[in-house]
């Protein structure tokens, strides 16, 4: 812009004749900026560096007869003027003073300038506005950005009451400069000072109030920063809040599972427990099959005594004897059998009791079915039992069976025998015949 580049300066930092350089210690050199000179103006303005407040652009010497103003600099970018070339001098008669008219010019350029100004001071507002939300980017205090804001708020209400203040005392001296530039009617070149300073306060002033609502806009952008990041913060408060319920629940619905599986587990204990007790009860259950069969065997033994001492022919005793002796140890046989079964159930039993913690429920079964399946064998054991049993029973009712023909007649002869020499014989019996043996056990 065009306020912008008059407002660059040069500083050279080294000696020459059209130099800029230093003159001193402290002192630095600033070119004139007065437009419209092929070359650029020779003259120099001197300060002190480090010296704050508004740099000049113009070094006020008569160049060719033209003073080297901020007035002339507006009219000679407005071409109302040209400047001659170096050295020339002036080829006319000075223009007639008109203090009032120039004036009236300056406003108007001041105008222009002061928009161009505030149009550059939008533009740096707008680049430092970007590296603030860079900045506030790491801002996580809203007490102590509250507290920045509220005293950035103070002092932007301060610089604003002070902008305001000099924007009023410019503008009363504005005044105060145009109706003192009215009233002169000689002196052109006091009129151009009071424009020059009217100006420059202006601009201060103008630059100070954009400072300000500068600073306003930025506190207000902290402000609503700090906002964001509370509602965000809040936002974040909920969220663990929500997440935090969640633990709770999926706590509760573990510990609800477990007491469940705690119950379960000790109802398979006592369904284990009762099925202990069910296989006790069946094995008292075939112990006492053992004791009843035992004493069906004792009474098959005693029946088989005194069929032994019946006066049977010998060889049909051994045969039956022989034949009992054959059933008994089928007997034992399947005693010994049922009790490789229990064996074997019990064996069973200790499997599925390791098995408790993995395979409760197929224990139950197991045993279930086991328990079934050694009834029914007990319960085949026992009929069949009780079938040869009733065989026996009913072969001793019946008695032997009859000798042959060839047979019966020596047999009655010693019977007869027996019984003419019972006299000699204490015992009354025949002493050449030997009792049937008894069956073995």
């Amino acid at each position: 812009m065009l306020g912008m580049s008059e407002g660059e300066q040069t500083r050279d930092h080294g000696s020459g004749a059209d130099g800029g350089g230093v003159a001193g210690a402290g002192l630095e050199r600033i070119a004139c900026q007065m437009p419209g000179i092929p070359g650029g103006c020779p003259h120099v303005i001197e300060q002190y560096a480090g010296t704050g407040g508004r740099k000049p652009k113009y070094c006020g010497q008569t160049v060719d007869g033209v003073p080297h103003t901020r007035y002339t600099a507006l009219r000679v970018r407005e071409g109302k003027l040209t400047l001659p070339a170096p050295g020339s001098g002036p080829d006319h008669e000075p223009a007639p003073v008109r203090p009032v008219s120039y004036a009236r010019a300056s406003i108007e350029a001041l105008g222009g300038e002061l928009r161009d100004q505030l149009a550059a001071h939008q533009t740096w507002a707008a680049d430092f506005a970007a590296r603030l939300d860079q900045q506030l980017a790491t801002a996580t205090d809203p007490d102590a950005a509250a507290a920045e804001i509220t005293a950035a708020h103070r002092d932007a209400r301060t610089r604003i009451d002070a902008a305001e203040a000099a924007r009023d005392d410019a503008a009363t001296r504005a005044r105060v400069a145009e109706t003192a530039t009215r009233a002169a009617t000689t002196a052109q070149a006091e009129a151009e000072a009071a424009a020059e300073t009217a100006l420059a306060e202006a601009d201060d002033a103008a630059a100070e109030a954009e400072q300000a609502r500068a600073e306003r806009d930025q506190a207000r952008q902290q402000r609503d920063q700090v906002l964001a990041d509370r509602d965000q913060l809040q936002q974040q408060l909920e969220a663990t809040r929500t997440r935090l319920a969640e633990a709770e629940h999926t706590r509760d619905d573990a510990e609800t599972a477990r007491a469940r599986l705690a119950e379960d587990l000790e109802q398979t204990r006592t369904e284990l427990e009762q099925l202990r007790a069910a296989h006790e009860q069946i094995t008292a259950e075939r112990d006492q099959a053992r004791t009843e069969l035992a004493a069906a065997r004792d009474q098959a033994e005693s029946q088989q005594r005194r069929a032994a001492t019946a006066e049977h022919d010998r060889d049909t005793a051994t045969a039956a004897r022989e034949e009992l002796r054959a059933e008994r140890d089928q007997a034992r046989e399947r005693a010994e059998q049922a009790a490789r079964e229990a064996g074997e159930a019990r064996t069973a039993q200790a499997v599925a009791e390791a098995q408790n913690e993995a395979l409760t429920r197929q224990l139950a079964h197991d045993i279930a079915t086991e328990r079934a399946h050694a009834q029914q064998r007990l319960n085949d054991q026992a009929a069949r039992y009780d079938q040869q049993i009733t065989e026996l029973r009913t072969q001793l009712a019946t008695g032997p069976p009859e000798p042959a023909r060839g047979e019966a007649a020596p047999a009655a002869t010693r019977r007869r025998r027996a019984s003419r020499s019972g006299g000699r014989s204490p015992e009354g019996t025949d002493t050449t015949q030997k009792p049937p043996e008894q069956p073995q056990e």
